[in-house]
Order: C-alpha cells, then sequence, then structure tokens
C-alpha cells in the first residue's frame, strides 16, 4: 500500500467514525457537528485522490466547528 492510499483509507476510515458518531447521538448540534466533519473527511479523501494522479492544489479549512459553536453552548 502506497502512502496515498493509506491517507485514502484513513479517510474513509474517518469518515466511518464520525458518520457513526452522528448515527449515535440524539443532540441534534452534535449530530450535525459530526455529518460536517465526516463531510470533511470526503473532502480530504477527495483532495488525496486527486494527488496520487498528480494533481496538488489547496485544500479550504474547515468551518465545521465555528458554524456549530453555538450548539456547545446548550451542553
Amino acid at each position: 500500500m502506497n502512502v496515498f492510499d493509506f491517507a485514502m483509507q484513513m479517510e474513509i476510515d474517518g469518515k466511518a467514525h464520525y458518520e457513526k458518531l452522528a448515527a449515535g447521538t440524539t443532540i441534534a448540534g452534535l449530530q450535525n457537528i459530526f455529518l460536517m466533519l465526516a463531510a470533511d473527511e470526503q473532502k480530504h479523501y477527495e483532495v488525496v485522490q486527486a494527488m496520487k494522479v498528480g494533481h496538488y492544489g489547496a485544500i479550504s479549512g474547515s468551518t465545521a466547528l465555528m458554524r456549530q459553536r453555538t450548539c456547545f453552548r446548550g451542553l
């Protein structure tokens, strides 16, 4: 397994983990955060996949926690 395949598998595993966490909570704010983090993992996967074939570009930063910071007040 090369470094790109390894990194892509890590992103797949991370996405599955966040989706499992989202499914395991009834708190809507946490579900949203976990689903946004899962979506970020998908973006990371796509970036690494592009890098694997020689396309290098920038990835934008995640805004998942910034957009959901208010849900932490309720916890």
